[in-house]
């Protein structure tokens, strides 16, 4: 499930939160990548542990939306759980609530009901959380972000084996090219923004 995003690489989404993390060190740079992701699930879980409503507020939102969109739509019955629903236009549209599509194909799409699908409910009296995806809940959004992402520990804390710590430890041997070390990735194909000329 996509959570209605749509995403080549989810990579790509990462590289601009850490586009100064990766002028650092190795060592420096994974620490800072933590902190990053701590501080990232804790407002998160924040977030999730403080909404009521059932749904996410996101798709909450475009739940009041579909609702406003299905008032006054004409529904016509064709059995307990598939209906027509007739729009302004004149466009008929079949729902079937219990295997959660519509005719329209948002429903199936995005796991959110309709606006075709919210007034057959309505009709029926079901529960408009009863139609939302499973993805969605907020339970599924705190579950997400239960878990706790530690903080960096002191390196003095850490045990080090006698080994290892009388060891001399030296840098691989690599062969540095001439100019100037490049600091933003190179774009991959499609990437790129395309720039608009004044005509």
């Amino acid at each position: 499930m996509r959570y209605n995003l749509m995403s080549s690489n989810v990579a790509e989404c990462l590289n601009p939160a850490l586009a100064k993390a990766f002028e650092f060190p190795i060592v420096s740079m994974i620490e800072i990548i933590q902190m990053m992701l701590m501080r990232w699930f804790y407002i998160r879980r924040q977030k999730a542990n403080n909404t009521i409503s059932p749904v996410t507020p996101e798709v909450e939102k475009k739940l009041m939306e579909h609702l406003s969109q299905s008032a006054g739509l004409p529904v016509s019955p064709s059995s307990q759980v598939i209906y027509q629903v007739n729009t302004r236009e004149g466009v008929n549209f079949t729902v079937d609530l219990e295997q959660k599509t519509c005719t329209c194909k948002v429903f199936d799409t995005l796991g959110i009901p309709c606006c075709h699908a919210l007034a057959a409910a309505k009709v029926c009296g079901l529960p408009v959380v009863a139609l939302v995806d499973d993805e969605y809940m907020t339970s599924d959004w705190i579950n997400t972000y239960n878990c706790n992402v530690m903080p960096v520990p002191d390196a003095n804390d850490s045990y080090t084996a006698e080994e290892t710590s009388d060891t001399d430890m030296l840098p691989p041997e690599s062969k540095t090219g001439p100019g100037r070390h490049k600091k933003r990735r190179i774009p991959s194909v499609g990437e790129g923004h395309v720039s608009q000329k004044a005509a």
